[in-house]
């Protein structure tokens, strides 16, 4: 339209049927919007929401179920969803549905380097059961801090099982030779 300040005009009424023959009309005679939000063979529509940058979980959780419940008004034959609000429920899924298959087959791995390396019932059940604590105790203090589990924390306790159970196995390996080498087991605490 030109002209110094731009101005807002609503595009689609979509609360009133009288007018959709109308707004069809111009929307497709503009070409403005086509190949954007509306395709060139009229059979679908773009809905694009602009939403703040730092949402929490929780939030993108409410805003996409409103988003969902909203848009079923409406009885679109098909709908699909974008964006980060949608795909981080995705993601958060698709890794907890794996996270115990792999857990599994990781786990069952490291218990068998484990007897492969240490040769015994001691050697595979303290350093598994000093990972596993310290995990806990990790996603114990991210309760009490009030840090929910999110797309960059979901990983921590894999790697703090990778790092944990390589200083593990390598203190392990240590206290085996220094044995092995004849030096006497000292308690600490008597």
């Amino acid at each position: 339209m030109g002209g110094l300040v731009p101005v807002q005009t609503k595009v689609l009424h979509y609360d009133d049927p009288e007018l959709y023959k109308d707004d069809s009309t111009r929307i497709y005679e503009s070409g403005e919007l086509i190949g954007s939000f509306f395709p060139k063979n009229a059979k679908s529509l773009t809905i694009y929401i602009k939403t703040f940058d730092e949402l929490s979980k929780k939030k993108c959780d409410t805003l996409a179920h409103n988003i969902e419940a909203a848009i079923k008004k409406y009885n679109f034959d098909d709908i699909h969803y974008v964006g980060r609000i949608f795909a981080q429920d995705v993601y958060l899924q698709t890794l907890q549905n794996e996270f115990v298959y792999f857990l599994t087959i990781a786990f069952g791995l490291v218990i068998f380097f484990l007897w492969l390396s240490f040769r015994s019932l001691y050697g595979i059940i303290v350093p598994i059961s000093i990972v596993l604590i310290s995990i806990f105790w990790t996603l114990g203090i991210m309760a009490m801090m009030g840090k929910s589990i999110d797309i960059m924390s979901v990983m921590l306790p894999t790697m703090i099982f990778i790092a944990g159970m390589s200083d593990v196995v390598h203190f392990f390996t240590k206290y085996f030779e220094e044995l092995s080498k004849g030096t006497e087991r000292q308690l600490i605490f008597p």
